[in-house]
């Protein structure tokens, strides 16, 4: 049986029935992993409990959640399945993404809040970068580049006044053709100098942008 030396040191344990959390370090949707030094290889963190307490996986079989939540590894809280034992489960616990399924910040694995994504996107068409996106909101770069892609949380697109889809992409558009050196302050600038008859071509030029980003200021698509 291996012994994987202070597996349990990144271990919250809660009480009674409680879920075990892994407080090392995760991928994106909240599962565990570790290196492994006994075996020389890196596994996730609940395949690793489960084989510290049961022994080896057999070949072709996962580690399943009982609890659903990704970053427990509590060894009575998971069960072995196949592949279609997951989907089966995934299905019967609702995260599947069916249309009657839970969402957004009723998912289980969900780490944000539904005002928080909306925050995210309404920043992002204000011209936030994504760096400072990533600060402000304590949130990887992709999964700022899946919030504003519109791949994630896609039933809040356009709710209730969100940022919908195609702003998202005029956005996203507008960052590829070199409208991301420019922040609302130096639209407003090239706008009134604009106005004032100075070149677009020029003004392109001085602040490093296409001359179709100054047409779309001048015409008020961006940054209005």
């Amino acid at each position: 049986m291996p012994r994987y030396d202070n597996f349990y040191v990144r271990v919250l344990k809660h009480p009674g029935d409680g879920c075990w959390e892994w407080l090392g370090p995760k991928n994106n949707k909240g599962y565990g992993f570790t290196y492994i030094r006994e075996l020389s290889r890196r596994m996730t963190a609940h395949r690793a409990s489960y084989t510290l307490r049961y022994g080896q996986i057999p070949e072709g079989l996962w580690v399943l959640h009982r609890c659903d939540n990704p970053a427990c590894v509590k060894p009575s809280h998971l069960f072995l399945g196949s592949p279609k034992d997951n989907v089966q489960d995934m299905i019967a616990k609702g995260r599947d993404n069916l249309k009657n399924g839970p969402k957004g910040e009723s998912h289980v694995c969900s780490k944000h809040s539904d005002a928080t994504i909306i925050a995210i996107r309404t920043d992002y068409i204000a011209g936030v970068s994504i760096d400072r996106l990533c600060e402000v909101y304590s949130v990887s770069r992709n999964s700022i580049h899946d919030y504003t892609g519109g791949r994630s949380w896609k039933h809040l697109l356009g709710v209730n006044g969100a940022p919908s889809l195609d702003q998202l992409k005029i956005e996203c558009k507008r960052r590829s053709r070199g409208g991301s050196k420019l922040d609302f302050a130096k639209a407003e600038e090239i706008r009134k100098r604009l106005a004032a008859g100075e070149l677009g071509k020029l003004l392109a030029c001085e602040f490093g942008v296409s001359k179709a980003t100054i047409s779309d200021i001048r015409l008020g698509r961006m940054w209005a």
